[in-house]
């Protein structure tokens, strides 16, 4: 059930969806055509994000996204600018449970003559969060207007910088200082792709606060470097709305905790050799498991040699390897001999055994399992030994 954070964002899409005239949103590939939209339109929009603004609904859409945060679940707010908007918003799903958008865009043409705003500019923005929208049904982003527009703690801290020649990587920090002494329980993350920048900003604007004290900020540098490694690429290329289905999966709730154990070093490391330490464990981390899966496909193909035939199991687990597999022609000439073309197996949902539920990206799926997993040596050494995730019938 959506919370009155979510709603207030659904609301905002489906003002966005029908004022500009966008087409196939339920596809998650919305369509707008900017020739249909002309200055009466923008007029329009600009009325529909000023009802959506006044009386309580707003303010509705801020207490639920406080309770949200003090309800013992994480909820995040990035830090800074990058250019690939979906990795942004994957590394607070993979820090948290929800992530927070401030919308600083719709509320500046609300001060613009609706003949000088961008319409094509406009509704490309539109059509990025119509994207977004099957994830908001679900609580896991939500969309609000920056605080300057709601929070007088925020207007009076930008006050004193009037007249400084500040960054947007400082105008972050600061908006995430004035709502962490409102009281406000939202974890900032850093993903900028000008880090430099956004250092700078926290050491002048940060103080003592409690989300980006120095373990919480190398922690998110690690999990940025995760990601943004090439090895880690089926964690970027993963539909944004795939990637929350299966991280929000209650088989995955611990993940952040074991996420924060896999790269935990001693605190008296040097910058130099934190930075050896982290890629060494992603190396360590892209090595076995592309290790892990050449096994498991090993595995099926001798299976399938031995006769077993395509069973439900087999076909499963050969249709979640051939992510893996791309171009392997031994592959592609079993399949072919039992009958099974490439077309079949792509629409197949892999049956992935063991009780966990089944899902449209199995590589991603099993990356989180095996991070996930428990034993008397630990996260990390269940990687080094490979620990494997077969259906239970081909195993």
């Amino acid at each position: 059930m959506m919370d009155k954070a979510s709603d207030f964002t659904i609301q905002l899409l489906d003002a966005m969806t029908d004022i500009l005239h966008i087409e196939d949103v339920d596809t998650g590939s919305p369509v707008y055509v900017p020739g249909r939209v002309v200055p009466f339109t923008v007029r329009r929009l600009q009325e529909a994000i000023r009802d959506l603004y006044r009386g309580t609904t707003l303010k509705d859409a801020i207490d639920a996204m406080e309770s949200f945060g003090s309800d013992s679940r994480i909820q995040t707010s990035g830090v800074g600018y990058s250019a690939d908007f979906d990795t942004f918003v994957k590394l607070g799903l993979l820090i948290g449970e929800r992530v927070v958008l401030w919308d600083a865009f719709l509320p500046s043409i609300l001060g613009s003559r609706e003949d000088l705003v961008d319409t094509t500019e406009l509704g490309a923005l539109a059509c990025r969060l119509l994207m977004l929208k099957a994830v908001v049904e679900k609580n896991g982003i939500v969309l609000l207007p920056h605080p300057r527009i709601w929070s007088g703690r925020y207007r009076s801290y930008a006050e004193a910088l009037r007249g400084h020649d500040v960054s947007n990587a400082a105008i972050g920090m600061l908006n995430a200082r004035a709502l962490e002494d409102e009281g406000f329980s939202l974890h900032p993350y850093i993903y900028d792709d000008e880090v430099s920048k956004v250092l700078a900003a926290h050491k002048g604007f940060v103080g003592d606060s409690r989300y980006f004290a120095p373990g919480n900020l190398d922690f998110q540098m690690d999990l940025r470097a995760m990601i943004q490694d090439a090895r880690m690429a089926f964690l970027r290329n993963v539909n944004l709305v795939d990637f929350f289905e299966i991280r929000n999966s209650p088989e995955f709730r611990k993940l952040p905790v074991k996420l924060r154990d896999l790269f935990h070093f001693p605190d008296d490391l040097s910058p130099v050799q934190r930075r050896a330490h982290v890629n060494d464990r992603i190396e360590e981390l892209a090595s076995s498991f592309e290790r892990i899966n050449r096994e498991r496909t090993s595995k099926l193909l001798e299976h399938v040699r031995d006769g077993l035939g395509a069973t439900s199991g087999v076909v499963g687990a050969i249709g979640a390897t051939m992510t893996f597999c791309a171009g392997q022609p031994e592959l592609a000439g079993l399949l072919e001999l039992l009958g099974i073309s490439g077309a079949v197996i792509a629409n197949i949902v892999p049956i992935l055994g063991r009780g966990h539920r089944d899902n449209n990206n199995p590589i991603v799926h099993q990356f989180f399992w095996q991070l996930q997993q428990e034993d008397e040596e630990g996260t990390v050494e269940s990687f080094r030994q490979g620990v494997e995730y077969l259906p239970a019938d081909v195993s």
